[in-house]
């Protein structure tokens, strides 16, 4: 394990596919369930790749950046050139 605890602590005991919304993020995961000894969770490296969290290392917390909106309105309709 992570601490150098013994393997019979990080055994994988069974396999759970869970679908949950997270941070407005709706997504759909497998879970290896085991003893993580003090960890509440451990975040795989392959898992923090695909979903690429922000991370706050000083207050020990993860949220996803939001999606950029598809239509951005650069200026007013009272702002355009009516005869460009």
């Amino acid at each position: 394990m992570l601490d150098g605890s013994s393997p019979q602590a990080g055994k994988i005991w069974k396999k759970a596919v869970l679908t949950f919304t997270y941070d407005g993020k709706k997504m759909t995961e497998t879970f290896l369930i085991c003893n993580t000894g003090n960890h509440a969770a451990i975040l795989g490296l392959k898992w923090l790749d695909a979903h690429n969290p922000e991370i706050d290392w000083n207050t020990r917390t993860l949220s996803f950046p939001h999606t950029p909106p598809e239509h951005v309105a650069i200026a007013e309709e009272e702002e355009a050139d009516q005869n460009p």
